[in-house]
């Protein structure tokens, strides 16, 4: 994550991710993390791990970066629990955030008009025969 903004994904349950905050002192770029334990925000109290929260901890946890390069970085592991919606948070310790909104985007293949489909060229139109051709078969 670069820059005051705000990010979108989409994760499946099960899956972890690694989000990393790069700090470049050369050109002034990054932030640097908070070094509160918790920030209250969106009505609840959210526990901050090198600077990152999520909303809802039912959903997706966070962890420290196992095996993780020194790289000064501000870094954590993310990982969805469930199959619904979360959001990240990264505080930085001059009251700047950023998050990271995950979507819900259920596993599909397009093999049904529910699904986005179907696939392959084929379509689906809903009419009755009697609104073509002034309701004739030819």
């Amino acid at each position: 994550m670069e820059g005051q903004s705000s990010y979108t994904l989409s994760i499946q349950a099960g899956t972890s991710i690694k989000i990393r905050v790069p700090i470049d002192l050369k050109f002034g770029t990054g932030f640097f993390p908070s070094t509160e334990d918790h920030i209250y925000m969106d009505g609840k109290e959210l526990r901050i791990l090198n600077g990152f929260a999520v909303l809802n901890e039912d959903v997706g946890i966070l962890s420290k970066v196992p095996n993780s390069l020194k790289t000064g970085d501000p870094e954590i592991m993310y990982q969805q629990l469930k199959q619904k919606e979360n959001k990240i948070y990264f505080f930085s310790d001059n009251r700047i955030y950023q998050t990271v909104d995950i979507l819900n985007i259920p596993l599909h293949d397009h093999s049904s008009i529910v699904q986005g489909g179907p696939a392959f060229g084929t379509y689906f139109i809903d009419y009755d025969q009697s609104d073509v051709n002034g309701g004739g078969t030819n």
